[in-house]
């Protein structure tokens, strides 16, 4: 990575180390946009660049999902598809977990704006991720510039409880720690209620950022993927995101991905970096809600979902056995 930052321009790397000098001394706030709240952890100044003054390119690829949806496996797999044959490149893209200057690049809206200045001296494919909602993006220019979007969704019960406990360890704003949760029941109310600083606007959640990105669900330039899926057929999906990609794998190469995005594997090789250390990676199992939702629970957050996604096309998948997901834990809605 340093002999990767030493070619660019004098004045480029200035504004790499800018960027690095932001990621090290960077203090958490809540910021709003749009009266959108985001994850403090992130800036919505830097979003409100990108959206105004940056342009994409061609090959770029955004993957963008509700927190605790599956962002840093997804991530990985895109990464491996593009690079699985170019080691040199894999090398400099994995340093991202100890390297704030190449953190700051993968999450689109993390870091100073300098960072777009950044960005446009690395080569394409460029991978970023981002919780953005569909209105903070700037669509018409990833379409017009024929970059690519990757929407991962999961099931909410799931996601609740990997949110839950990724919030125990992670930086929280301190205007925020009466909201870091205390205990789980307490949490999934706040979450329903629209109450968490999740890149949606005041008293929505999960269904909004997802009905956001679906109206652009004809379009050629996005792909929409169930974390569940990924779980139940993996070399079928990372097929199906090769070709949306416009990579040609073979299946020992899909197979050899599918190896090294296994949740085992990233959670080793993250387990001495920031990301292991906030517990980025904990289970990534399906059906592990049953473990901590009651029935009155589960049923409060199923009816909640039957209004707020009613006439949605998607289907989420609340549990995985032998590649099948029983048809009795599904809503009867069309979720």
């Amino acid at each position: 990575m340093a002999d990767f930052v030493a070619s660019f321009p004098e004045d480029i790397r200035r504004k790499a180390e800018e960027v690095r000098e932001f990621m090290k001394t960077r203090v958490l706030r809540p910021q709003v946009w749009k009266n959108v709240k985001g994850v403090p952890v992130y800036s919505m100044e830097t979003a409100k660049y990108a959206y105004e003054n940056w342009t994409p390119r061609k090959g770029d690829v955004f993957v963008v999902t509700y927190p605790k949806c599956g962002t840093n496996w997804v991530r990985e797999i895109v990464k491996q598809i593009y690079f699985i044959r170019d080691q040199k490149s894999m090398d400099i893209m994995n340093e991202r977990s100890n390297n704030p200057l190449l953190a700051a690049q993968e999450i689109f809206d993390q870091g100073p704006p300098a960072k777009f200045i950044v960005a446009d001296y690395f080569p394409c494919p460029r991978i970023f991720c981002t919780h953005l909602p569909e209105e903070l993006m700037n669509f018409k220019k990833i379409e017009e510039m024929e970059a690519k979007v990757i929407y991962v969704y999961r099931n909410p019960k799931d996601m609740a409880v990997s949110y839950f406990h990724f919030l125990q360890n992670t930086p929280y704003a301190s205007e925020l720690e009466h909201l870091r949760p205390k205990d789980f029941e307490g949490f999934v109310r706040q979450l329903i209620k629209g109450e968490k600083w999740d890149s949606t606007p005041e008293g929505e959640w999960y269904p909004y950022h997802i009905k956001g990105w679906l109206q652009h669900k004809d379009e050629n330039c996005i792909k929409f993927v169930a974390y569940e899926d990924l779980k139940k057929d993996f070399q079928g999906v990372a097929r199906e995101l090769s070709k949306f990609l416009g990579v040609e794998r073979t299946d020992d190469e899909l197979s050899k991905i599918g190896q090294n995005c296994s949740f085992g594997q990233m959670k080793r090789k993250n387990v001495n970096t920031f990301l292991g250390k906030i517990n980025m990676f904990r289970k990534g199992d399906v059906g592990d809600w049953k473990n901590y939702f009651t029935e009155a629970l589960s049923n409060e957050m199923e009816n909640k979902l039957k209004v707020e996604m009613e006439g949605i096309d998607i289907t989420f998948q609340y549990e995985v056995n032998n590649e099948k997901v029983h048809r009795s834990e599904k809503l009867d809605c069309k979720l």
